[in-house]
């Protein structure tokens, strides 16, 4: 079974400045992250220990400001199959 895992990310132990609980934290993409909680709403073994919640991540800062390049999708090509996911654009409403 462990040739068909896929390692998404690593998930580093935190303790929340609010609440003083401990969680869990990996960035998952550039825009991305996960979060796991212990799930306090448990009542009985039967429910889950812990909680896990897919959230918006700020994207790193550079020096350089908005340091993220076009790829080649955007610039009306193929795009590489190694490179970074293009992001989707909005569609022109033609007249």
């Amino acid at each position: 079974m462990s040739d068909k895992l896929i390692k998404l990310c690593g998930l580093y132990r935190n303790v929340s400045q609010k609440t003083g609980r401990e969680y869990f934290s990996g960035n998952l993409t550039l825009f991305s992250k996960v979060l796991v909680f212990e799930n306090p709403d448990r009542q009985s073994e039967k429910d889950p220990p812990h909680i896990l919640f897919l959230a918006e991540r700020e994207p790193p800062q550079g020096k350089g400001g908005d340091r993220r390049q076009s790829t080649k999708a955007e610039e009306g090509g193929n795009p590489d199959p190694g490179g970074p996911m293009p992001r989707r654009l909005k569609a022109v409403a033609k007249r």
